[in-house]
């Protein structure tokens, strides 16, 4: 039974792959036929599109009453997004300056949800109220990101723009859900490895779960950067944390409310938290990714195993 699981996590990891290339192109070529710099294509569309796993994944945890999937996954995926993610670009697809990138505004958004989010699970229940405020916080920083547009960087596309805007919409959402359904067939292999393993669910679901979930952006992020898209490829990842840090924590309270563990929950909030401040500031203070910020990442991440499950 190992090794069916072990082949069905491959093919999933396959298919996530190739859509990913597609994805990035069609991506690349939205921005340009928008006029919207690719950074915030990033940090909406893509970020939205690369987080389909999550947000079913938080829908189907929480009407099977388990509370912990939905809140480990989804927080768990920030962290990951912001350490594992972007330590591992440099590595897989090499260095780059972020130059006039600005990620500022990303990061408080992300900060503030999670701040938000923090204060929501501390009864150790997810309401249909605390799944709507957190619905309704994607809403409003997604607005705030598309309101500053225009003083975003507008990376270079190399893409021809052919075809209208909706086509390449549907082109990029097409490949993306490709990518969500790769990523989940690999996700569910590893949940049924891991359970195999005899590891505890929020185990599973902060530390397994949100990297199996986080594929997507993993395998777009890799392409982007070796397509020179780095805008792209920041903005999928703050996004996709932005996205878990609100809709993947919301959206499956907001249709069906569950209990959780109010400890986990909060030290996974706290790690986070930590995590993102820390990512900002290195890359604020680096204006570069290469190995040694993606070691020092990937450092922040290891850090936060002591941090959640050490109580």
């Amino acid at each position: 039974m190992i090794i069916v699981w072990l082949l069905v996590t491959i093919v999933g990891f396959g298919i996530a792959v190739v859509a990913s290339r597609s994805a990035t192109t069609f991506a690349q070529v939205l921005a340009l036929r928008a006029g919207v710099p690719p950074l915030v294509i990033g940090l909406t569309i893509v970020g939205v599109g690369t987080n389909l796993p999550e947000i079913a994944n938080s829908i189907v945890a929480s009407f099977s009453d388990h509370g912990d999937l939905n809140a480990g996954a989804a927080i768990g995926s920030v962290a990951v997004d912001v350490t594992l993610v972007l330590g591992l670009l440099p590595f897989a697809a090499g260095a780059f300056y972020l130059g006039r990138i600005d990620l500022r505004i990303a990061s408080v958004a992300i900060i503030a949800a999670l701040l938000l989010g923090l204060w929501l699970i501390s009864d150790g229940e997810l309401s249909r109220t605390d799944g709507a405020a957190l619905v309704f916080a994607w809403i409003a920083g997604s607005a705030v990101l598309w309101a500053t547009a225009r003083a975003l960087l507008r990376a270079e596309v190399s893409e021809r723009a052919e075809g209208s805007i909706t086509t390449q919409l549907l082109a990029l959402l097409g490949t993306l859900t490709l990518v969500a359904v790769g990523a989940t067939i690999a996700v569910t292999a590893l949940i049924n490895l891991a359970e195999i393993a005899g590891l505890p669910e929020y185990a599973i679901s902060f530390f397994g779960t949100s990297i199996g979930t986080s594929l997507p952006e993993l395998t777009v992020d890799i392409a982007a950067v070796r397509r020179r898209a780095w805008g792209l490829a920041l903005g999928d990842a703050f996004g996709s944390a932005f996205v878990d840090a609100t809709v993947s924590l919301g959206i499956g309270p907001l249709a069906s409310p569950t209990a959780i563990d109010a400890d986990l929950a909060t030290r996974g909030s706290i790690g986070a938290l930590a995590a993102v401040t820390f990512v900002a500031i290195v890359l604020w203070r680096r204006k570069k990714l290469a190995r040694g910020e993606g070691a020092v990442l990937l450092l922040a991440y290891a850090l936060l195993y002591p941090l959640v499950l050490v109580g």
